[in-house]
């Protein structure tokens, strides 16, 4: 593989292998063991456009240390409503591509500022959600400019996560790390949070129609469950509802929504006690 991607490149391709090959670590030694002045970071699930690196690298000048651009989602990716709310970097629904996300698989860093910040923050832990984005601002705020260039773009493909347990496991997961990540990355949290508390207008309707059909039951009080009226039409916009036929499909999108949110909600609760930010 790496002979052929040698011949067509039209530059010279090294190869440095990592005892794990994805994460802070493996990003580090490829940045440290590098030899141009700007590294390119991305990853075998993007396309990028032909012209990636002269477009990022125009872009750099003396007061610029990161360059980044938007990611797309390519076709047989997993829709963004299936997966944890500020956790993608591909545009919501409106075509608004988040500008607070460095994504690690469409990002230009200025090779020595990188490594003289330490570079990645590297954790024995593994890898936590938005450990990428974390460096960007780093740099930041420590007095070097990060851009967000529309032109600087490529294709990824957002993979379906699997096995029910494996979804269930990943979806907890960077649930209760994205707290963590807003304690950390005060300009992250300023720009996406809604009420600085809420991940998403998914998760707020959600708890406002969970909070609703609770006080339903406790209480008796049947008018509580109009405050599920937000969260019921915001899952309208997924489903349809016409011709009959769609129904078995539209109510499995319902429950796959529901249960994704629900498990959302247990690691947003879990993450924001850990991490002493609250995030819901």
């Amino acid at each position: 593989m790496r002979y052929s991607t040698a011949a067509s490149a039209g530059c010279r391709v090294r190869e440095l292998i990592a005892d794990v090959s994805e994460g802070p670590a493996a990003r580090n030694a490829a940045t440290a063991d590098a030899r141009g002045d700007i590294v390119a970071h991305t990853d075998d699930s993007c396309t990028v456009p032909e012209d990636w690196v002269q477009s990022a690298a125009g872009w750099f000048d003396a007061d610029t240390a990161v360059v980044a651009g938007p990611v797309f989602a390519a076709e047989g990716s997993e829709p963004r409503y299936f997966d944890v709310p500020c956790a993608r970097p591909d545009p919501d629904d409106k075509g608004v591509s988040s500008r607070t996300m460095f994504p690690i698989t469409n990002v230009f860093y200025r090779r020595a500022v990188a490594l003289a910040v330490g570079g990645f923050e590297a954790r024995e832990s593994g890898a936590p959600l938005g450990w990428d984005t974390e460096l960007a601002w780093r740099l930041d705020r420590s007095g070097w400019r990060a851009r967000f260039r529309d032109e600087v773009y490529q294709f990824r493909v957002f993979a379906p996560q699997g096995s029910r347990t494996r979804w269930l496991t990943e979806q907890f997961r960077r649930a209760s790390e994205l707290p963590a990540l807003m304690a950390r990355v005060p300009a992250y949290r300023e720009q996406t949070l809604i009420a600085g508390v809420f991940a998403s207008k998914q998760s707020m309707y959600f708890d406002l129609a969970l909070a609703g059909g609770i006080v339903a039951i406790a209480k008796r009080r049947r008018s509580a469950v109009l405050l599920a009226l937000p969260w019921v039409g915001s899952i309208s916009q997924r489903i349809d509802i016409w011709p009959v036929t769609n129904w078995p499909g539209s109510l499995r999108t319902v429950g796959r929504i529901g249960a994704r949110q629900t498990v959302w909600l247990a690691g947003f609760v879990r993450g924001s006690i850990k991490a002493r930010r609250p995030v819901l």
